[in-house]
């Protein structure tokens, strides 16, 4: 592996025990793991290695970069591996400016003269580093999204934002990011569920918004806040309406309000572009669908979390509750009732992913009537409970 990533620059390989014991290392300057231990990189990884076997990612404050992975041999942790430093290009002024600010003075001239060989990378690319590191120490791949990102203690969160890779201020770029952006776009606006590779490409080139800021997540929620707007644009030129668009989009910036890691942006932005997608995608699908039933389906996704009935919503569109009901299973092929539960689930998993309100608060939000009927209705949707789901799910 290090031969072939020798092609973009130096990279150095440390092996640990379990204990944090140094087995070797292809580095031939101490100076790096004192850098390493130092902006608690190092114990971070640590930290993390003794208890979960999915490779993770540190940032650090003088934006570095190092990957690590984990040997586990059943239930026992054999061997750790950090590789690293790589100089983060996320935000070159910021960078440039506050690179050595975080440096004891004895490092700083040293780490000055190393600074120009450290290999530049966008996260993408450390992003495709880690996932190469995680397979030749373990023999397994695994996706992008299982990659974690610890909390370091008594520190800001420095995970890199979603959809913030390489971004030099070129307008070839730029270019670049525009058709990516567009064409991810292009899909909401069709409704075409045929949508992950054109997501992927935007996640990989993404330049994200461009902002003068030290704190990394508040970037990703800058960026993610204005991915919303621009999804919410799309969903209405598809043919939602606005106050479900502007509702929906209400709703996930919240979310990201919310946000603590880079993890938590992924899953709000991935969440909401799927969901404003098959907003239009149904729209498409059931063109045969009446106005007054569209208008009762609108109504129930823009207000999913209040006590919905059939008799508040036969009342609102003006009709027995005997006739809509007749009528929403004749042009939908299931029952309000059923399309209320299904919505209100919808909405469920959305928070159990990406927040950590207990499962009796999400029910009671959602207007079950009990926390033991919350779980038949999501269990007989999803096919796992409300906290398997969570687990299975939810970003640490």
């Amino acid at each position: 592996m290090l031969d072939i990533l020798s092609a973009i620059g130096e990279f150095y390989v440390w092996q640990y025990l379990p204990d944090g014991q140094l087995v070797s290392t292809t580095c031939p300057h101490e100076m790096l793991e004192e850098l390493m231990i130092y902006e608690k990189a190092q114990s971070s990884i640590f930290e993390h290695g003794r208890t979960n076997r999915e490779p993770c990612i540190i940032w650090t404050n003088a934006g570095f970069l190092w990957v690590a992975a984990f040997d586990w041999e059943k239930d026992q942790l054999q061997k750790m591996y950090i590789l690293g430093p790589m100089n983060s290009v996320e935000n070159d002024y910021t960078m440039r400016k506050n690179r050595y600010l975080q440096v004891p003075l004895s490092m700083k001239s040293e780490i000055e003269k190393l600074y120009e060989g450290f290999p530049p990378m966008s996260l993408s690319g450390v992003i495709r580093i880690c996932l190469m590191l995680h397979r030749a120490v373990t023999g397994e791949t695994v996706q992008q999204d299982q990659i974690a990102f610890p909390l370091r203690s008594s520190k800001e969160p420095l995970q890199p934002s979603h959809c913030e890779t390489v971004a030099k201020g070129r307008s070839k770029d730029r270019m670049v990011n525009y058709m990516a952006q567009d064409a991810v776009l292009q899909n909401i606006r069709d409704g075409n569920l045929n949508y992950h590779e054109d997501y992927n490409r935007l996640v990989h080139i993404g330049t994200g918004t461009k902002v003068e800021t030290e704190n990394a997540i508040e970037r990703g929620k800058l960026s993610v806040v204005s991915f919303i707007s621009l999804c919410m644009q799309a969903a209405i030129q598809g043919g939602v309406l606005p106050d479900v668009a502007y509702s929906r989009g209400d709703m996930y910036t919240q979310e990201v309000l919310r946000a603590k890691t880079y993890g938590d942006l992924v899953d709000v932005s991935h969440t909401m572009y799927e969901d404003l997608l098959l907003c239009v995608h149904e729209l498409h699908v059931n063109k045969q669908v009446s106005p007054t039933i569209q208008a009762c389906c609108n109504y129930i996704r823009e207000y999913v979390d209040t006590d919905l009935s059939i008799r508040s919503l036969a009342d609102r569109l003006g009709y027995s509750e005997y006739y809509l009901s007749r009528k929403f299973s004749k042009e939908m092929g299931v029952s309000i009732s059923y399309y209320i539960r299904a919505a209100k689930v919808e909405r469920a998993k959305v928070l159990l992913r990406c927040t950590s309100d207990s499962i009796e608060k999400i029910s009671d939000d959602l207007f079950f009537c009990t926390r033991n009927y919350f779980t038949y209705c999501f269990n007989s949707i999803v096919n796992m409970s409300p906290n398997e789901y969570r687990k299975k799910y939810q970003r640490q």
